[in-house]
């Protein structure tokens, strides 16, 4: 049997977990990235247990050096009243979640990729794609034309392959902007992931493994306020200090670092998901954030989009989903999962940014009060599927020789 020629359109997580699992299949692959860099913009990942099963099933290892344990959750408010203590050794699932940053975690993928005899054409950007009956006609940038069988558009929020089939990309704001980071600068060590919720505002920091600090800092603004200047220390301390006594540390050492000619780098960046799911049409197959971009509330982007990754392979590996109607078989299986998670993500941003004294003081009795088993049996509603997933691609990876 001829396996079917595939194109990915992006070099990012889902695109390139995408690529490992269907070259460790056998498929013929070409991966392009219109980006001349790989991961030039991020900071810090989050693989909780469910995409970190994924990777597990492709045999794709992660650098103890890159990679740090996150077992633990703690939301408090600014006063420090415990809102939420999660362990994920409570869940009792395996696979625990790891901090990784980004350019890390895309080097272990590319590695991986090129172990599987596959590889990734930087600066490589798709025009056009044409979805037809008998394969999808790619036009590149440089005026080169292929055609394949299947196209997989795991190219963002901003997605080429999705503006290709729909026209615009119609993503919503979220109310919310925010700044992410990667430093080192923190004197004691952090354990876990520590969020600290203020009226408008939220801030987090994650360990990383090399003494870094992965932090994300939100609060609701209009749209579109996002510049250079808005990126420098001075701005943002002028929001955020005083929230947390771990951040206001770091800002004192960047503020040295900075003095010193070495800044410390802020992505500053509006909030928003695409609230029309499309998982594409025909032989063109969206993924990620190209498909249900979500808000970073949940921190399942990076999981979902590898999910979605594993679903495609074992579509495509059984043989008995004909390229025509990959998209909607994906849609299928997909649609109710990731629905559910992109409006959860949504109405967490919400309910951590309320304002109003009252709405606050009933947000918080009730979080504080939430059973700790309630809160592990929600927590396994958002993993399972991405566990059952892992489960299934691992033995036909491994059958086919992967």
């Amino acid at each position: 049997m001829t396996l079917p020629s595939v194109l990915v359109v992006g070099g990012g997580i889902g695109g390139l977990t995408a690529a490992v699992a269907l070259r460790k299949l056998g498929f013929d692959v070409r991966v392009v990235e219109q980006s001349v860099v790989l991961g030039s913009v991020g900071a810090g990942v989050t693989l909780q247990c469910n995409g970190r099963a994924v990777l597990d099933a492709l045999g794709i290892e992660l650098e103890p050096a890159d990679a740090c344990a996150v077992g633990s959750f703690r939301a408090l408010t600014q006063r420090g009243r415990v809102l939420m203590d999660a362990d994920s050794g409570e869940l009792e699932l395996g696979h625990p979640a790891v901090s990784v940053h980004r350019t890390a975690l895309l080097a272990a993928l590319v590695q991986a990729l090129e172990a599987a005899g596959g590889g990734l054409e930087l600066g490589r950007k798709v025009m056009v794609l044409r979805n037809n009956d008998d394969g999808v006609d790619a036009i590149f940038e440089d005026g080169e034309t292929d055609r394949f069988d299947v196209v997989l558009g795991a190219d963002g929020i901003n997605s080429t392959a999705r503006r290709c089939l729909f026209g615009s990309t119609g993503t919503r704001y979220s109310g919310q902007t925010g700044w992410r980071f990667a430093e080192t600068g923190l004197s004691g060590a952090l354990e876990g992931t520590v969020e600290r919720w203020a009226p408008g505002r939220r801030v987090g920091l994650v360990p990383l493994s090399d003494g870094r600090v992965y932090g994300y800092l939100i609060r609701s603004a209009p749209a579109g306020t996002a510049s250079a200047e808005t990126s420098t220390l001075a701005h943002v301390r002028g929001i955020f200090g005083g929230m947390d006594a771990q951040l206001d540390s770091l800002f004192d050492a960047f503020a040295v670092r900075a003095a010193a000619g070495d800044p410390p780098t802020f992505h500053h960046e509006d909030l928003r998901d695409q609230p029309k799911l499309s998982f594409g049409r025909g032989r063109l197959v969206l993924l990620g954030d190209a498909a249900h971009a979500m808000t970073p509330n949940l921190g399942q982007g990076a999981s979902q989009a590898i999910e979605d990754a594993a679903a495609v392979a074992i579509a495509l590996a059984s043989g008995g989903v004909p390229p025509e109607r990959l998209a909607d078989h994906i849609d299928g299986i997909r649609r109710d999962r990731v629905a559910a998670l992109q409006k959860r993500a949504w109405r967490l941003g919400l309910l951590t940014q309320w304002v109003h004294p009252v709405a606050v003081w009933l947000r918080d009795t009730a979080m504080g009060g939430m059973p700790r088993r309630a809160a592990v049996r929600q927590a396994r509603t958002v993993f399972t599927p991405g566990l059952e997933l892992a489960d299934t691609l691992g033995p036909i990876v491994q059958y086919r020789g992967g």
